[in-house]
């Protein structure tokens, strides 16, 4: 089921970054995301995550960026939780599972270590 989910999460964020990135937006675009989930991938397996875990970290870097197709820069981070939370409507997800993902996108605003993110 969660491959399924990160499916559905490729075609998702595909298609709002074909439909509704700025073309002057070079850097935070679809080719970029697959680098950070490469990295996620490379990352995670090397720190022994789970697979659970590992499939959170990838739902979250797929939408990471996604604020871009609304905003230029600031707040961005917000606004791509207002997104996932669009696809979440669409998926069967737990609460715990939907409210890590969004903490793991807002890190970078927030500027948390990851460990206090990841702490139940």
């Amino acid at each position: 089921m969660e491959e399924i989910i990160l499916q559905q999460a490729a075609t998702f964020v595909t298609d709002l970054f074909e439909n509704k990135l700025s073309p002057k937006n070079l850097y935070h675009n679809i080719a970029h995301t697959e680098r950070v989930l490469e990295n996620v991938t490379k990352i995670s397996k090397h720190e022994n995550c789970n697979a659970h875990d590992i499939f959170l970290l990838k739902l979250a870097a797929w939408f990471h960026d996604t604020g871009y197709t609304v905003v230029e820069d600031v707040g961005h981070e917000f606004k791509s939780v207002e997104i996932i939370k669009q696809f979440f409507d669409q998926i069967s997800i737990s609460e715990e599972d939907k409210l890590l993902v969004e903490k793991l996108i807002l890190v970078t605003q927030s500027n948390l270590p990851l460990k206090h993110i990841w702490s139940k």
